[in-house]
């Protein structure tokens, strides 16, 4: 395809939501990925015996009991060493009755766990007026697009036909005989582990007024709810080619077909594309938080190497870049997008593929950029036209926030409180799209790189600008830092502002900029480099690894080269401490994991370490960002 693929994985939550998946549908798994995903989770239980959210953190109970399952059901005996010690692990912390909710909903639907020690999913909630703010429609993509298929379901009380090993795996995960369990008092409990955002008691309130509405219900509006739930999954499945916006709703909108039409055409189209989030690597198989990060890291990759000078050596890689990215521009909108809550796609681009459907900001920011880049190299492949990049400038545009910031998939059409009724347990901020500091800085480097080709847009770009960097100057911490959202943390989210006010035309001499760079500069290790971990991301406070941590000297090294520092000694020692690192391949080795989504889930961007180093280290030669 030409794409620079590379894996985008970290999550331990995910594996079980598709081994039992491919159990519900009645599918057998392909021997391959059953057996990679036994080595995988084998390499990452702990020496507790649990597993965590994530490859990066402490042992979770929804982790631990729903990977305790799926190895199960791919065939691991219970009196295996592995699940011996994760049933000592789990059992004492409260075991299937103290994990978080989506591993609740997950035992549910397998018959592990009841439905009376389940919060309510109502399906009415998409029949409340457009105008309240807790209608669906105003939450956050990927929040609304789970809760869906979640509140299908959860309407119907699906529930997969029982099996001997469903029933022993049943009796494994309980302290207590599962007769004996009261659901009714485990609704609300979570155990400390999992609970890094817990209930509020505003949401408590709610979800007891929902289970009084539960008890006497009307099924005349229950029906009209889960038509409308199914015609709203239709949308999702048919406009994303089935592979929709993540790797959860996928395999609950399959099962919701499944529940509709066993093996109708649209549960064999799921099953198809189920693969395409798997990604299998030397320690095994895992679930991806996406189908591909392929146009994010092509981009990247693309401005790396412009920028190291060495286009003649990897014209052929470029080549295949630029044909990949001119045809994953997404060139339609969603048939009927109004009703069903689309904006306008057409001219974006997504994180990783044209067919997943959904165009964001940053994406497409970062793509019209590398493609900006690669034009003066004149290359053998197709190029996006004057208007395709007028339609991607006109998508950014519209996706600029009132407060002067760019969210991800779409405008933020909720209001902050909506947070209150977050019901994940374990992440943050999931109720409803913010602006974000990385996405406005990625679009507005866009906007300024194609200003003057399009004289028609220069009021609308100046104005859009002259607002995103509003937002900055209000969002900026005391300490001169900025805090990212999808990359670790304060270093993620200072270079990507920096970068941002550069392109606006903000000078060096500016107060944020030298704050911003004297941040950067405290924050130097004797070695030179500069380090960081997620636990600033879920403390919300800089927090640093025991080393250097290469991508993050990487980006510092790059936000001072933003501010106007390339000179500095701070730049100089970080390049030193990028070069000693290097491998006599030219590889650096790996390290902690520099993503995260949604405060709390580390995610494993594996081409960072490849990238970033190349581009700081030519930046810094070159004198720029």
């Amino acid at each position: 395809k030409g794409s620079f693929r590379a894996e985008y994985a970290g999550t331990l939550f995910l594996i079980p939501y598709y081994v039992g998946t491919y159990a519900i549908l009645g599918e057998p798994m392909p021997p391959a990925m059953r057996e990679g995903f036994i080595r995988y989770l084998t390499s990452q239980q702990h020496d507790d015996g649990g597993w965590g959210l994530d490859i990066e953190s402490k042992s979770y109970v929804v982790s631990s009991v729903t990977n305790y399952v799926a190895m199960r059901l791919m065939g691991v005996a219970a009196d295996d060493e592995r699940l011996v010690r994760a049933r000592r692990w789990f059992l004492p912390h409260g075991g299937g009755l103290a994990a978080s909710s989506w591993g609740k909903f997950l035992l549910t639907i397998l018959g592990l766990y009841e439905y009376d020690g389940l919060n309510p999913l109502l399906p009415e909630l998409w029949l409340l007026p457009e105008w309240m703010p807790l209608h669906p429609s105003r939450y956050w993509v990927h929040c609304r697009m789970v809760y869906l298929p979640m509140s299908y379901l959860y309407g119907k009380r699906f529930v997969t036909p029982q099996s001997p090993l469903l029933r022993a795996i049943r009796d494994e995960l309980y302290e207590q005989p599962y007769e004996q369990i009261d659901w009714k008092k485990a609704r609300h409990r979570v155990a400390p582990t999992d609970s890094y955002a817990p209930y509020t008691r505003t949401l408590r309130l709610g979800f007891d007024a929902m289970q009084v509405y539960e008890r006497g219900h009307s099924e005349k509006l229950r029906a009209k709810a889960m038509a409308t739930v199914l015609d709203h999954i239709r949308v999702e499945d048919e406009s994303s080619d089935f592979v929709c916006v993540g790797p959860l709703n996928k395999v609950l909108d399959a099962i919701v077909w499944h529940v509709e039409d066993p093996g109708c055409e649209r549960v064999k189209k799921h099953v198809a594309r189920m693969p395409e989030y798997v990604w299998f690597g030397d320690d095994g198989a895992k679930v991806k938080s996406y189908n591909s990060s392929e146009v994010w890291d092509t981009a990247f990759a693309v401005q790396a190497i412009v920028l190291s000078g060495q286009t003649a050596q990897y014209r052929e890689a470029l080549t295949g870049a630029q044909r990949f990215l001119e045809a994953e521009q997404i060139l339609d909108d969603v048939p009927d997008a109004k009703r069903h809550y689309r904006d306008v796609r057409r001219g974006g681009w997504g994180f990783g593929t044209r067919d997943q459907g959904w165009p964001v900001s940053d994406c497409t920011g970062e793509a019209l950029k590398a493609l900006v880049l690669l034009e003066p190299l004149k290359l053998p492949a197709k190029t996006v036209s004057r208007e395709r990049m007028l339609e991607g400038i006109d998508l950014i545009l519209a996706m600029q926030n009132p407060d002067g910031g760019f969210a991800t998939y779409e405008r933020t059409r909720g209001p902050k409180w909506l947070e209150l009724f977050n019901p994940s347990d374990f992440f943050a901020e999931i109720m409803v799209e913010y602006s974000y500091l990385e996405c406005t800085s990625s679009s507005v480097q866009a906007l300024a790189l194609l200003r003057d080709r399009f004289p028609e847009r220069h009021e609308a770009i100046d104005a859009s600008i002259a607002r995103a960097v509003a937002y900055w100057r209000r969002e900026q911490r005391a300490d001169g830092s900025w805090e990212g959202f999808w990359g670790v943390c304060f270093t993620y989210g200072t270079w990507f502002v920096l970068d941002g006010l550069r392109a606006a035309g903000v000078p060096f001499d500016d107060p944020a900029v030298v704050r911003a760079a004297e941040f950067l500069e405290s924050k130097q290790r004797p070695d030179g480099g500069w380090s960081e971990t997620i636990e600033s991301s879920r403390q919300r406070r800089y927090v640093e690894a025991e080393t250097s941590q290469t991508v993050q000297t990487s980006w510092a090294i790059l936000g001072l080269l933003a501010a106007g520092r390339a000179s500095s000694e701070a730049v100089r020692r970080g390049c030193a401490n990028l070069r000693a690192k290097q491998r006599d391949d030219g590889s650096w080795e790996k390290e902690h994991v520099a993503g995260v989504t949604n405060r709390n889930c580390a995610i494993d961007y594996v081409s960072y370490w490849s990238i970033f180093p190349v581009w700081a280290l030519a930046a810094s030669t070159r004198g720029e960002g």
